[in-house]
């Protein structure tokens, strides 16, 4: 399996702007953990999905006993809770940590490397990503941690249980196989065994403990994943942090910092030459230099693409709203700090690119050399679209 590079970044920009980021994790874990065998309990999810399946599972349903959807009921109202993963060579793939408002994770590939990272304390957010999307490296590219400010609607979503496991909430071919008293080392449990009216689904055996209705552990087969469940007083906050805990040595942008320095360069232009005022030169994390300027709008074809001496550049691309053809994205407007609309495209860095470079840009009476331009990092030009005049703050209209 593959992933599309496309679906994927549209996937996490919808993401970090609604903020229902655990089912962008689950629709990558499949691709992660690779099993030799699909589910079809949990279509095109696998061992990463388990634990979430374990705290809500599924809504009552008619094939369920009253006391399994009780369990379901008991699991999925507790908001102090603690799930790990490991996958059949006892390796962890997935742990999450939740208290009220606060949660962490950490999702794993099959081999233990971190695939994504997740701590929110509920006043800032730290996210990681890191999935392959079978494109050749960029020297510029870097996988990115990312920090921004905690929103009131992603705090809400987070206090629910609900949200991890999305779509399987609607499921109505639950079936209860059996259910029998036995005991752990910690006291009595009942042992439920659940499948679905579908061929070749797995089996999952949840231990509930009788004494809360709390689902604590869950075995699949014949994967071989197991999933266990805490139900702690507290946790450390410590966990919640949000700084990079289980991956080292990446670059990490801060959504709020990018728009802050972009804001007070776009309030002074960079330069000022042959009727062009330099804007804004900025480097993304999958290696695309852009430059923005206002005074010379290129034509809808790019036919004219900015130079940068020194440096091999791909091919010019970028959105209408930077264009001449503005007209044709509703969605754009001028540029709010300026009150002018923002003119300019993008091109893939193919070499090394510094914290300053010179940038020759298309003016009305030919090319205009602006030197020893700052280059500002950013995770991607959509984090600021709103102050780029890439979307209209108040909607399309």
């Amino acid at each position: 399996m593959r992933l599309n590079p496309v679906n994927l970044d549209s996937a996490l920009e919808t993401l970090r702007e609604e903020r229902p980021r655990e089912e962008a994790v689950r629709k990558t874990r499949e691709f992660l953990t690779a099993p030799p065998r699909r589910s079809v309990l949990v279509p095109r999810l696998t061992l990463g999905a388990l634990a979430a399946i374990a705290i809500v599972v599924f809504y009552p349903r008619a094939t369920a006993s009253l006391a399994w959807s009780q369990a379901v009921k008991s699991s999925s109202e507790v908001y102090v809770m603690h799930r790990v993963e490991h996958n059949r060579a006892g390796v962890v793939t997935f742990e999450v940590w939740q208290d009220g408002h606060k949660k962490a994770m950490v999702l794993r590939d099959k081999e233990g490397r971190v695939a994504c990272e997740m701590r929110n304390d509920e006043h800032r957010l730290f996210d990681y990503f890191n999935f392959p999307d079978g494109r050749p490296k960029n020297p510029n590219a870097v996988s990115p941690g990312i920090l921004s400010d905690v929103s009131e609607a992603f705090l809400n979503i987070s206090r629910s249980g609900e949200d991890l496991i999305g779509d399987l909430l609607s499921r109505k071919d639950i079936v209860v196989l059996s259910q029998k008293e036995g005991r752990d080392a910690e006291g009595p449990v009942t042992v439920y065994q659940l499948t679905t009216k579908e061929p070749h689904s797995e089996t999952l055996t949840v231990d509930v403990q009788t004494s809360t209705g709390r689902i604590k552990r869950v075995v699949s087969r014949p994967s071989g994943a197991i999933a266990t469940v805490e139900y702690p007083k507290s946790i450390d906050p410590s966990v919640f942090e949000p700084r990079p805990h289980a991956v080292h040595g990446i670059r990490i942008y801060d959504l709020q910092q990018e728009e802050a320095q972009a804001k007070q360069t776009l309030s002074a232009p960079l330069g000022n030459s042959g009727g062009v005022k330099l804007r804004l030169v900025l480097l993304d994390s999958k290696g695309t230099l852009w430059a923005l300027w206002t005074g010379a709008p290129p034509d809808g074809r790019l036919s004219k693409p900015f130079r940068a001496p020194g440096l091999r550049l791909g091919q010019p691309f970028g959105p209408a709203a930077f264009t001449a053809g503005y007209a044709k994205d509703p969605y754009s407007e001028e540029c709010p700090s300026i009150g002018q609309r923002l003119e300019g495209m993008g091109r893939e860095a193919l070499s090394k690119v510094g914290d300053q470079i010179d940038v020759e840009v298309p003016g009305p009476k030919g090319a205009v050399m602006f030197r020893h331009v700052p280059v500002i990092r950013i995770r991607e030009l959509h984090d600021m679209g709103r102050i780029l005049g890439l979307y209209r703050a108040k909607g399309i209209p």
